[in-house]
């Protein structure tokens, strides 16, 4: 696509949710926690979730993307080491938000996974991929390799390890060409969750 990879500015967090809710409104872990919705729905209630996220960014954690010409591709948030996970009142704003325009559905579901997921991570220092997305219509075309290329740079600069879950078997092939292993398998509501990890370079 001949571009670079960028941390967005909170004027395009509204686009970049929207790109995010196409990218997963088919993921089989947000399809079991929105079961039941149709998939107009579902991308409705991904939309208003992935917005309320990005609104509650630190000052330290990154959304990466790939844009052109004032259009977004991709988007990725990561969690550099120490900014995860994130604090109780930004936690309790997606919730309270989210609950208060589209009411208490899936909620129960959204916590659970949320608490099974939370005691996985490294001990040691990380850097974390909360989700990676790229617009439906512009996947595979590298889009995605490029914002994990980035956050895989700045954690070799730091000597740190990164760590992502998926619940798409179909992209274990993609993280381990970038050097994730398989460290656990649960399954979480029904649907099965691997967890990666990425050593980190040696001293």
């Amino acid at each position: 696509m001949g571009t670079s990879v960028s941390n967005l500015p909170s004027s395009q967090y509204r686009e970049a949710a929207e790109v995010l809710a196409r990218a997963f409104c088919d993921d089989p872990l947000l399809i079991s926690i929105l079961r039941g919705l149709n998939a107009e729905k579902r991308l409705g209630r991904l939309k208003l979730v992935f917005e309320l996220t990005l609104k509650t960014l630190g000052p330290k954690r990154m959304l990466l993307a790939i844009e052109q010409a004032n259009q977004i591709y991709g988007v990725a948030l990561v969690y550099p080491p120490g900014t995860y996970p994130p604090s109780f009142l930004s936690y309790f704003y997606i919730l309270s938000k989210a609950v208060l325009r589209k009411g208490f559905y899936g909620l129960g579901r959204w916590l659970k996974w949320s608490r099974s997921i939370r005691k996985r991570h490294p001990k040691e220092p990380h850097y974390y991929l909360e989700f990676i997305g790229v617009d439906p219509p512009y996947q595979r075309m590298g889009i995605g390799s490029l914002i994990l290329s980035e956050m895989v740079r700045l954690a070799d600069q730091e000597r740190a390890c990164c760590y992502l879950e998926t619940a798409n078997p179909n992209n274990l092939p993609f993280y381990q060409r970038f050097g994730f292993e398989r460290i656990g398998e649960e399954r979480i509501i029904g649907v099965p969750i691997w967890f990666m990890k990425r050593p980190s370079l040696p001293l």
